[in-house]
């Protein structure tokens, strides 16, 4: 025999056991209901001088103890599940809409059988699973309302059928009742008023957003998206460490750096990325400079027809193998500790520095190599490294270039090679040599020999060699990444084998496809006229990848797919 609610009677194990019931079933459900809610009250045959009713009695104290126990256990669980899916619910809304956030426009869209679900449609099936809508409605409670609303309501009767979920119905009734008569919306839906009034209160509330407020109000968000797009179009990106500081010094908040993190994804502030490391000086290069250098390059290549044959970019490069090296993969044993590893490298080993040369016409002049010692090996010029074979090396103390060796440079390699292409091809145009401001550069011999030459110098604007310097951008980094991939026979010395690695390095890095792809990385290109061979040089900063805040444009030249006949035999 049930209750109304489908209860069971309210009797327990030990009025069981008191009224001689022992068929009892332990483990039936309603006896951890009824446990605490149904006091225990002895019995009149209840023998209190009786020590066997007291044994009796405590066993089964005990026994209730332990359904109880259980019972809240059983209830926990349930409660810890319902949370969890609850907050999985709420994770995956939170994880699609950063998601949609930062989608980029140009991605096409999902196909229909990989469709993901809008965070709507999960709310709307998990509303669905806890409680049915209501299909119909009982026309005596309709009645109970006013004229008015019972009008109004007879109006919209089919649109509050079509409501997907309970809750939205009864939140389209109380529109309907404009908040008013909820007793009769209670009726309406089966419920107690004090869970329509809970329906009306959490309509009326504003919807939050889920968690703690955020730290930052809306002003201040503002501020500080300005402050990072202005730092990341000027060219100087902010790290998180720099963002915390410049909150605290203007808004006087203290904020840790997972905090900020989550801060900048969700509220649409920016993004991360990874970013690299550079010398401060050269992130300060101004901009201005940079667009007045293009500027005069454009005019001058526009006004001479300064054939790429003809346009040169020389700089230095330094070797030191423990400056340059970097963590690589090393080999343990399997039953190692995970714990850092470290690779023996030779510290004594000395600078050497290679002077190079490279035209736009892919091509690259004989390379100086510059050594801290004063001697070498007989076999390497045994083995071609000499400079008949456009392979020229000094020596200085330090390993760097001097304005003597620069000299030498000009007089040895750059000057003889600039009268061999004018004789080669019969140009007595315009020559072009980019460059840097080292001082060494600036020589008394070096402005004669270009003036008597017909050489003009373009010197770049300081702090910008890795944004517009040619041999920076497209040759030094892939020669320092082959370095050590070359392996120098063993019969040579530590000198020798760091002079063939430098050389053998350059040669591979140093290819026409590798020159040009530099050349055009720094925002120049080639131009034909009608019934001429020559490709002659142009300059623009709009094709300049690298220049730091600049908005650039695709250099792709229209007649590169041109068919040109080829000598046939």
């Amino acid at each position: 025999m049930t209750s109304q609610r489908g209860r069971p009677p309210k009797k327990t194990l030990l009025q069981s056991w008191l009224t001689g019931d022992e068929k009892i079933d332990e483990q039936a459900p309603w006896v951890r209901i009824n446990i605490a809610r149904t006091p225990f009250r002895p019995p009149t045959f209840f023998d209190f001088d009786n020590p066997e009713d007291h044994d009796l009695f405590d066993k089964e104290t005990a026994e209730i103890k332990r359904e109880l126990t259980r019972a809240q256990k059983i209830k926990k669980r349930k409660e810890a599940a319902e949370q969890k899916k609850f907050w999985e619910i709420v994770d995956k809304i939170e994880k699609h809409d950063e998601a949609k956030r930062h989608k980029k426009e140009d991605q096409p869209e999902l196909a229909e059988e990989d469709h993901e679900e809008e965070p709507q449609e999960i709310r709307d099936r998990f509303l669905k699973r806890c409680r049915e809508i209501v299909s119909t409605f009982d026309e005596e409670i309709i009645k109970l309302f006013s004229d008015e609303v019972q009008q109004r309501f007879l109006e919209r009767l089919n649109e509050v059928l079509e409501q997907l979920t309970y809750q939205s119905q009864v939140y389209l009734v109380l529109d309907i009742t404009d908040h008013k008569e909820i007793p009769v919306v209670a009726q309406l839906f089966g419920v107690s008023r004090q869970t329509i009034w809970q329906h009306a209160q959490r309509k009326a509330r504003a919807k939050q957003s889920v968690g703690r407020p955020s730290k930052l109000n809306g002003t201040e968000k503002q501020i500080l998206k300005n402050h990072i797009s202005e730092q990341y179009y000027s060219g100087k990106a902010t790290n998180i460490p720099s963002l915390i500081e410049f909150i605290s010094d203007n808004f006087r908040i203290d904020i840790s750096s997972d905090t900020l993190l989550h801060l900048l994804r969700n509220s649409d502030i920016a993004r991360t990325c990874e970013g690299i490391p550079m010398e401060k000086t050269r992130c300060e290069a101004d901009l201005d400079e940079i667009v007045e250098f293009y500027d005069m390059l454009s005019e001058f290549f526009e006004e001479n027809d300064v054939p790429d044959v003809f346009c040169f970019n020389v700089d230095e490069s330094g070797f030191q193998p423990w400056a340059d090296r970097t963590n690589e993969l090393v080999a343990i044993p399997i039953d190692a500790p995970d714990k850092k590893v470290y690779f023996p490298v030779d510290r004594t080993t000395k600078r050497s520095s290679l002077v190079a040369a490279v035209a736009a016409d892919g091509t690259y002049l004989a390379p100086l190599i510059i050594i801290p010692r004063k001697t070498i090996e007989k076999e390497l010029l045994a083995c071609g490294y000499r400079p008949e074979n456009k392979y020229h090396i000094v020596s200085q103390e330090s390993g760097y270039i001097t304005s003597l060796i620069w000299d030498y440079w000009v007089e040895k390699i750059f000057i003889p090679e600039v009268q061999r292409r004018r004789l080669q091809h019969k140009y007595d145009g315009e020559v072009v040599i980019m460059l840097d401001g080292c001082s060494s550069h600036s020589t008394d011999y070096f402005l004669e020999e270009c003036m008597y030459n017909g050489i003009t110098i373009f010197e770049l604007p300081p702090n910008c060699s890795d944004q517009i310097q040619v041999l920076d951008l497209g040759v030094f980094g892939i020669q320092k990444s082959g370095l050590k991939k070359v392996r120098p026979p063993n019969r040579f010395s530590a000198q020798s084998k760091e002079l063939i690695k430098i050389c053998s390095s350059w040669q591979q890095a140093a290819t026409p496809t590798n020159i040009t792809a530099a050349f055009s990385e720094a925002g120049f290109s080639k131009m034909q006229k009608d019934g001429d061979s020559a490709f002659y040089m142009r300059a623009d900063i709009r094709h300049a990848q690298k220049v730091r805040g600049m908005n650039h444009e695709p250099s792709d030249d229209p007649d590169a797919k041109k068919q040109i006949k080829v000598q046939s035999f």
